[in-house]
């Protein structure tokens, strides 16, 4: 279930998995990076997750691990585009923004931005 605010406070997600339920607070800039790939076609969205896997040599596992996710269920929806109930699509584009976020503070420092202003 997604909860969404015009006011600009922070969303919240109820994502369940195997083994909890959790709620996950996401500021207005991770909110505005998982309701654009909710929105799209869910099949470009598992063509995107894959290629940023494969990308940084992310293994299927760590998705897994993080989401709870079943690995059979999340490689034939990124290999093949098979269907992904709403909640289990929320868990993995929330992994998906999470990890887009640290992978860029790892690159450009917590404190600095990868554009530059002059």
């Amino acid at each position: 279930m997604v909860m969404a605010d015009t006011q600009g406070a922070p969303q919240e997600i109820l994502v369940e998995s195997r083994s909890a339920e959790c709620s996950i607070a996401l500021d207005s800039l991770s909110w505005s990076l998982f309701s654009a790939p909710s929105r799209e076609d869910p099949w470009r969205v598992a063509k995107m997750v894959k290629s940023y896997l494969q990308q940084h040599n992310i293994p299927q596992r760590e998705v897994v691990d993080t989401t709870g996710l079943n690995q059979s269920h999340l490689s034939q929806h990124l290999n093949k585009g098979t269907p992904m109930k709403t909640q289990k699509r929320a868990a993995l584009y929330t992994w998906y923004v999470r990890k887009q976020r640290e992978v860029a503070q790892r690159k450009y420092g917590n404190n600095r931005s990868p554009v530059s202003v002059s």
